[in-house]
């Protein structure tokens, strides 16, 4: 019964959790991004609506979107407390909704960013006018995200491998297991790779705000890295105990962690991030 109770608890914080991040970093993060673009380029790219006006109105779709996501949640969470007061309940009724509802909850967020390709398509073109110049030195991963990190990261993935060799019997679970580890750690060096050595992808961003995008993108790759492989090995444990009835909780968990790790990028000083209006000039250098 303990491990329904603690997911219950978890589950609850995960409703919470990322509706107040989405409510409270998110728009806060959009009001600096948005207060950080020349008016020019914001002028060409929503010509008849007042700047103050559209982003009050973008904030207060948004949360009242992820205010009805977080209704659905309290609701799918009073179904799963009846539910698993069953003796006999399924963990795949539990897993299969909590993780489509993870999605659900993202779903704004998703749909915000297509709806920004129009965007880009208007940056693209300012661009073209203006003259970009590069400030930003060629840095490596040690400037931004401390050693001890990196090599948690690596040690974590040393461990998992023997951890599956000797808890799984069957060959293909180990291959399935030891395959998706080291596919996320080969996007996550190509996320780096392309975070630290690829372009610049906001033009508006000052220095030492890109500086310090680059160190929260970093790390928060590297810490989602070491989350997966840690919620992958207490699978590979409550499977090889026959602790199957703890998986909705660690499935909560680790949605938790990710949404904080996620988030965490998000979290940007407005000093850094440039929040007064910049012309053209300054943006671009």
């Amino acid at each position: 019964m303990i491990e329904i109770n603690a997911f219950f608890v978890m589950f609850a914080c995960l409703v919470l959790t990322v509706a107040a991040m989405h409510m409270v970093v998110l728009t806060r993060f959009v009001r600096l991004k948005t207060a950080s673009m020349p008016d020019e380029y914001f002028a060409r790219l929503n010509p008849a609506v007042d700047r103050q006006e559209s982003m009050r109105q973008f904030i207060a779709r948004y949360r009242l979107a992820h205010a009805a996501v977080a209704l659905l949640g309290v609701l799918l969470l009073v179904w799963l407390i009846a539910y698993m007061q069953r003796p006999a309940w399924d963990k795949r009724w539990v897993v299969f909704p909590v993780m489509g509802y993870f999605v659900l909850q993202w779903l704004p967020m998703i749909v915000t960013a297509m709806a920004g390709l129009r965007h880009m398509k208007v940056l693209k073109a300012f661009l073209t006018q203006t003259k970009r110049k590069a400030t930003l030195k060629r840095r490596g991963l040690f400037d931004f995200v401390p050693r001890g990190v990196v090599w948690l990261a690596a040690l974590a993935y040393l461990l998992f491998v023997p951890l599956v060799i000797r808890a799984l019997p069957a060959p293909l679970e180990r291959v399935l297991f030891i395959g998706a580890a080291s596919l996320d750690y080969a996007l996550t060096i190509f996320t780096l790779y392309r975070l630290l050595y690829g372009k610049k992808s906001d033009p508006f961003e000052t220095h030492a705000g890109r500086l310090y995008t680059i160190s929260l993108r970093a790390r928060s790759s590297i810490y989602s890295c070491i989350a997966v492989v840690f919620f992958m090995s207490f699978v590979v444990v409550v499977v090889h105990n026959d602790m199957q009835r703890w998986m909705p909780f660690a499935l909560a968990a680790f949605l938790t962690i990710i949404t904080l790790i996620t988030f965490s990028v998000f979290v940007a000083r407005p000093g850094d991030m440039g929040a007064e209006p910049l012309d053209s000039n300054q943006a671009l250098s």
